[in-house]
């Protein structure tokens, strides 16, 4: 693999710290930071991001230019999904049964009440949110790095040859 730049460095690790974070957050009970009594099963949820970061970081140190692409797309879809989740009935008052079914009504806030809107992002989520916005940037400008100058690499036989 070689020496690798600041930029896959900087990536890797944040994967890696969002990854761990994620983990901790979804199987350590932390209440009332986290509420994992009524949060329901995690596992799918926790598989899903930390199964792409690890191929991310995986694709970043072979630097696979391609697949590189496809990852950075990836952790942002990750990072508009969370938003999407959370922001329009923070903002805009929409439906809230997740909201308490999950617990999320007894967790700690770092954000006002907007209006007289039932969810409020808590603060275990805009910690995720702020971890998941970095590692996105980062394997972002890792991935741009991937294409300066340099032949792409891929996986050995990979593209096929006719």
């Amino acid at each position: 693999m070689g020496r690798v730049d600041r930029a896959t460095a900087v990536a890797v690790t944040l994967l890696a710290i969002t990854s761990i974070y994620f983990v901790i957050d979804n199987y350590v009970p932390l209440y009332p930071w986290n509420n994992l009594a009524e949060a329901g099963p995690q596992l799918a949820s926790t598989l899903s991001m930390v199964i792409p970061y690890t191929v991310t970081a995986v694709v970043l140190l072979a630097r696979w230019r391609w697949p590189a692409v496809f990852m950075a797309g990836y952790c942002w879809v990750l990072l508009a999904l969370q938003i999407a989740t959370w922001y329009p009935p923070y903002l805009f008052g929409t439906s809230a049964d997740w909201y308490h079914a999950h617990g999320y009504d007894k967790t700690i806030k770092l954000l006002p009440r907007v209006d007289n809107h039932v969810v409020v992002v808590d603060a275990q989520h805009n910690v995720l949110q702020v971890l998941t916005l970095a590692t996105a940037i980062a394997v972002t400008i890792a991935t741009a790095r991937l294409w300066r100058g340099h032949p792409p690499r891929w996986p050995v036989g990979w593209p096929p040859r006719p």
